[in-house]
């Protein structure tokens, strides 16, 4: 990831434009600035990112539109465009084609973007080298939320020139006038044009931006109490359960896509299918639980949740080489995480580092040990100790698990019990143990066996000693 860096105004424009393919004597043309300069621009973004080239500069815009990757800078810096909504002034439409009116329109459009260029809220650029493109009223081609367009019809007396601005967002006019007079007036009214634009304009934008804020606000609102019911169903482990978290992540999403917590959410309620055994096909849904933590960790690289979550997918595809580190960064930042500490114990065991594993285990009960999943971890840990030979611990803990387990609300969850029998016979309780193996569900021995890991070797030899004749059902 990139460090913190700090852009100017014009650097962020420049990286803008390079992200949308253009070439420099492009940039520079969009720009009104001179090549060089634009060759000076370029370099410094690019050292400034710390990459090798514009390629890999124009992959990190992303992060600095959302305001993560720029440090404030006394004067002149500016958050990304995600802060400071760009404004785009367009090319005039001359309705007369073939008039002399050329020289008209590119001295309106300089003139409007120099003075419009000085409103405090709104980074500017003028988009004059667009207009071959079939662009002309398009300002998402160039990533502006704004954009000022017009049109000038002029005869041997007359001249009118029609101004408004439009929020992309909507098509909605923002503002709108129009000026008429003698030809020979031209310099007045263009004057009179930009001061009016000018001081007209910024209230217009500075008021459809509060509104904006507001909406923010609100939908921060709504994401965040969709994110909290879908957890509270999503802890019911059920198969019920599941399906509306992931409806309710979905819908949090569908409001603000780049929130970080929904995508972590969706990603762990199609994770816990996984792990839980409620889905029949694992492979689209462990695709789908990757491609949102994914998203997740592009959003929010730093954030513990979209760490977690990608320590989590990637234990779940059992991939625990991959995931002890990521688990572990995780757990740097927040080390009273119940959740990530059994996730890490988990991978570590299935690695055969049981006794590692133990410590683990022993601090997602310590800092929270009235989980309504707490038997996960007492499940985890009576494997560990199985593994480490300390079977009166793992019978202990296996014991627990299964108590949970039959308080789960009749989900179909991951099944402990099989360590019971194991223990016994492993502490020469042969008799007991035989009786205890008559009580295991066989059908879910089978989804249990995937995050047993395949080094336990001692749940093996201990279930053969009880009855079991090595065939899963």
């Amino acid at each position: 990831m990139p460090r913190a860096v700090s852009l100017t105004h014009r650097q962020l424009e420049v990286l803008e434009l390079v992200a949308r393919g253009l070439t420099n004597p492009e940039i520079a043309s969009v720009l009104g600035i001179g090549l060089g300069t634009v060759k000076k621009h370029v370099t410094a973004v690019i050292e400034a990112l710390d990459v090798s080239n514009r390629t890999e500069a124009a992959g990190l815009l992303a992060q600095l539109e959302l305001g993560r990757c720029v440090a404030a800078s006394p004067g002149q810096a500016v958050a990304g465009f995600g802060e400071r909504p760009l404004l785009a002034v367009l090319p005039f439409e001359d309705l007369r084609p073939g008039s002399d009116s050329g020289w008209l329109t590119r001295g309106l459009l300089s003139d409007l973007t120099a003075r419009v260029g000085g409103l405090r809220w709104f980074p500017v650029i003028q988009a004059e080298s667009l207009a071959g493109g079939g662009l002309v009223g398009r300002g998402d081609a160039i990533g502006a939320r704004y954009v000022i367009e017009g049109t000038i019809l002029r005869d041997a007396d007359r001249v009118v020139v029609s101004v408004r601005g439009r929020d992309e967002a909507t098509g909605d006019n923002i503002w709108a006038r129009r000026f008429e007079g003698p030809a020979a007036g031209l310099p007045a009214m263009q004057q009179e044009i930009v001061t009016s634009l000018v001081e007209e304009l910024e209230p217009a934008l500075l008021r459809l931006e509060q509104v904006r804020a507001s909406r923010r606000e609100a939908d921060s609102a709504a994401v965040w109490e969709l994110c909290k019911r879908a957890e509270h169903h999503l802890g019911l482990e059920t198969p019920g359960g599941y399906a509306q978290a992931v409806e309710l992540f979905e819908q949090a999403i569908s409001i603000d896509r780049t929130s970080p917590s929904a995508w972590s959410g969706l990603a762990l309620s199609h994770g816990a299918a996984i792990y839980l055994g409620l889905v029949d096909d694992l492979r689209p849904t462990a695709a789908r639980a990757r491609e949102a933590a994914d998203v997740a960790i592009d959003l929010a690289p730093d954030d513990f949740d979209s760490r977690f979550t990608m320590g989590r997918c990637l234990a779940l595809s059992r991939d625990d080489e991959a995931a002890v580190p990521v688990l572990e960064a995780a757990l740097e930042s927040d080390p009273s995480s119940a959740i990530a500490a059994n996730t890490l114990a988990g991978a570590l065991r299935r690695q055969g580092h049981a006794a590692a594993s133990i410590p683990w285990y022993e601090r997602a009960l310590h800092v929270s040990p009235r989980s309504p999943q707490v038997y996960h971890v007492h499940g985890g840990l009576s494997l560990a100790h199985l593994s480490s030979g300390d079977y009166q611990s793992a019978l202990d803990h296996a014991s627990l698990a299964v108590r949970g387990d039959a308080n789960d609300g009749g989900g179909k969850v991951l099944d402990f019990y099989p360590v019971v029998p194991a223990s016994l016979a492993l502490l020469g309780r042969v008799d007991e143990a035989r009786a205890a193996w008559q009580k295991v569900d066989r059908q879910r021995m089978r989804h249990s066996a995937r995050f047993t890991g395949a080094r336990l070797e001692a749940l093996a030899e201990g279930l053969r000693i009880a009855g079991w004749d090595g065939r899963l059902e």
